[in-house]
């Protein structure tokens, strides 16, 4: 999964274990809310497990934009652009 973030191709073997094993674990509940819309990005996710929905609401109306499974990395270009969200994220 990192190495689908352009960021980290090409990087020795052995600074992508040190990027693996600094990385810290978070669960999250079904329904749970883990990024909301103009938060600023001070983390990457590398959904592990489960399903999570990105999302936006247009006049009182709430739009699912895309499902990502296992495997899918959320955030990595607003992280090292320091930018905001742009849409909500659940799980």
């Amino acid at each position: 999964m990192i190495e689908r973030v352009e960021y980290f191709k090409g990087l020795d073997k052995e600074i992508l274990f040190d990027i693996m094993f600094s990385l810290t674990p978070i669960t999250f509940e079904q329904g749970s809310v883990m990024l909301t819309n103009e938060q600023t990005v001070n983390s990457v996710f590398f959904i592990e497990n489960g399903v999570v929905e990105t999302y936006t609401t247009f006049e009182g109306n709430e739009f699912v934009l895309e499902q990502l499974y296992r495997g899918s990395v959320i955030n990595h270009q607003a992280f090292f652009m320091q930018d905001c969200m742009y849409v909500d994220v659940r799980c």
